[in-house]
C-alpha cells in the first residue's frame, strides 16, 4: 500500500526497486488462489496522447509478464491502460511526472 510500480521515463522498462514491490503482489496472489488482479498502467502526460495510453498497456503488460514469469497464471491478470488520465501528481515537476509512471493494482477477490 502507498508504494508504486515506476518506469524508467519514455519506456516499460521496469525500476530495479519495482520487484519487491511485484513480489509482495506475488505472494498475495500465491495465498488467495481464487484472486484476481487488474494491472492498470499510467504515464506522465510529455508526448502523445495516442503513445502514451499504448505505453500504459506496455507498462502493465511488463508487470504481468514478470508474474506470469514468477508462475501467476494469465488467467487471472488483467491489464488495463490509461495513459496519461490519471495522474497522481502535477505534470509540472520532475518528481510529479514519475510518480505518474507507474502501474498501480486492483486485486479481486472471489465472484
Amino acid at each position: 500500500a502507498g508504494q508504486n510500480v515506476e518506469f524508467e521515463f519514455s519506456k516499460s522498462r521496469l525500476l530495479a526497486e519495482s520487484y519487491l514491490i511485484l513480489d509482495q503482489v506475488i505472494i498475495l496472489l500465491e495465498k488467495y488462489p481464487d484472486f484476481k488482479i487488474e494491472m492498470i498502467g499510467h504515464t506522465d502526460e510529455i508526448g502523445l496522447k495516442a503513445n502514451n495510453m499504448q505505453l500504459s498497456i506496455d507498462r502493465a503488460q511488463a508487470c504481468a509478464d514478470y508474474m506470469a514469469a514468477k508462475g501467476i497464471d494469465e488467467s487471472r491478470i488483467t491489464v488495463i491502460g490509461r495513459g496519461e488520465l490519471e495522474p497522481l501528481e502535477s505534470n509540472k515537476t520532475d518528481e510529479g511526472r514519475s510518480r505518474n509512471r507507474r502501474v498501480e493494482f486492483n486485486i479481486l477477490g472471489q465472484e
